[in-house]
């Protein structure tokens, strides 16, 4: 449900005479107003009802303690030792082994008591009995970092859309992943299908790999359950990278023919001139970028990715429009379209009410697809073209004269309005 007064009313009815305990694990919310609205629905319960709701904020506790909250105490240096050995899987002749237990109480050490800390340490050590691995555990810089920076991601230094994860969090995904994905990189060095297993879920690969292509669509036989087929590029920068990898044009059709189990999709850079009629038959997508590619056109077959939530069009130089039936993408959240050739926007925008984020809309010349199209956005930017000559200051006044947002909008900017005054 989005509506919270539904939420609660439906909560009053399930909860009303029935006796209930109700856990709320690891809050971070320390907005009184907020808990007091959440909480309302559970003061109807039977006597002896309880919530309760773990936090590491004495804010949090404040916020929402009726009674007084229980501090746990941090556990001792022993019973932490313990606790990683246990999630270590320490054989007991290990134990007692003089070089590695020094280092692991070292790294106990560091936990500061935290059984959390203790635990995630110990499953990332789990089976590995090397003196060197365990020392570089010790020495590694996550230690040193604050409390606002042990996110699972985080931002790269001067950048607001790119963000990083810590080597060890990366080393513990990949270790529990285990079977579950493959780089088809490693194809490199491989002469056969290598680890590639039907267990396989999730492929990676890099439009500027070295693999054969040939290799790649070989181990599409065996992975036909393949849920994310993902380009990873970390030169962003680099848009066009050199055909050679991917030298058969019909690549992607053979790949969409066999993965029909897709929720994650991406082209990124690939030299892919037109998408096939076969990806309207990947009903269960739910995110597709072809960003940097030199397609021209789309299949109308799209129409038929009902699922799609995520489209990326960004860097598509020679896309000149988007199919009719866009329209019928009715669960499509983010449309990003920048630095495409698009002329015009398909009618009926107005009929994508789940649109969250629209990088771009291009009025066009058609009379009818305007800016009532964009239903009830939040936010709009409207941008006037620098290169454009203009006759007088009442042109300008009477084209924003004419834009009439919707009544819901919360924020409007305007960019290179040339008018002497506003409309009203």
């Amino acid at each position: 449900m989005n509506d919270l007064n539904i939420l609660q009313h439906d909560l009053v009815e399930k909860l009303a005479r029935k006796k209930f305990f109700v856990v709320l694990d690891d809050a971070w919310n320390e907005s009184y107003d907020d808990w007091n609205k959440l909480l309302k629905p559970f003061q109807n319960g039977v006597k002896g009802s309880k919530n309760l709701i773990t936090t590491r904020s004495r804010k949090v506790a404040s916020a929402v303690q009726t009674i007084p909250s229980y501090n746990l105490s941090l556990l001792s240096q022993e019973d932490c030792w313990l606790v990683l050995a246990k999630h270590a899987l320490l054989p007991t002749e290990l134990m007692v082994n003089p070089t590695l237990e020094k280092i692991g109480k070292e790294i106990v050490n560091k936990c500061s008591g935290l059984p959390l800390a203790a635990q995630t340490l110990g499953g990332l050590l789990r089976g590995i009995y090397e003196v060197q691995y365990w020392s570089h555990i010790l020495k590694s810089g996550i230690w040193e970092l604050s409390e606002v920076s042990k996110s699972f991601f985080q931002p790269l230094h001067g950048s607001c859309d790119i963000f990083v994860m810590h080597d060890l969090i990366h080393d513990l995904a990949t270790f529990y992943a285990g079977e579950f994905f493959y780089r088809a990189e490693e194809l490199e060095n491989s002469a056969g299908i290598g680890n590639f297993g039907i267990k396989t879920h999730h492929l990676s690969h890099n439009a500027k790999g070295k693999y054969s292509i040939s290799k790649l669509l070989a181990a599409c036989d065996t992975v036909k359950h393949t849920r994310t087929f993902l380009e990873i590029n970390l030169e962003q920068w680099d848009r066009y990278p050199p055909l050679d990898p991917f030298d058969i044009k019909n690549a992607p059709g053979i790949l969409l023919s066999k993965l029909k189990c897709l929720r994650v999709l991406s082209f990124k850079f690939f030299p892919l001139d037109s998408l096939p009629d076969s990806i309207g038959d990947l009903i269960h997508l739910l995110y597709l970028d072809l960003s940097y590619t030199y397609t021209m056109s789309l299949p109308e077959s799209m129409s038929k990715l009902y699922n799609l939530q995520t489209l990326k069009l960004y860097g598509c130089v020679l896309l000149k429009a988007l199919p009719v039936g866009l329209q019928d993408l009715v669960n499509l959240r983010h449309l990003d379209i920048r630095e495409t050739s698009l002329e015009e926007m398909p009618k009926g925008m107005s009929r994508l009410t789940k649109l969250q984020i629209l990088s771009d809309f291009v009025v066009g010349k058609h009379e009818g697809n305007g800016t009532r199209e964009l239903g009830p956005l939040e936010v709009m930017d409207l941008n006037w073209s620098p290169d454009v000559d203009v006759a007088d200051s009442l042109t300008e006044r009477d084209v924003l004269d004419k834009l009439q947002p919707h009544n819901n909008l919360q924020v409007l900017i305007i960019r290179g309005y040339r008018g002497t005054t506003f409309a009203d």
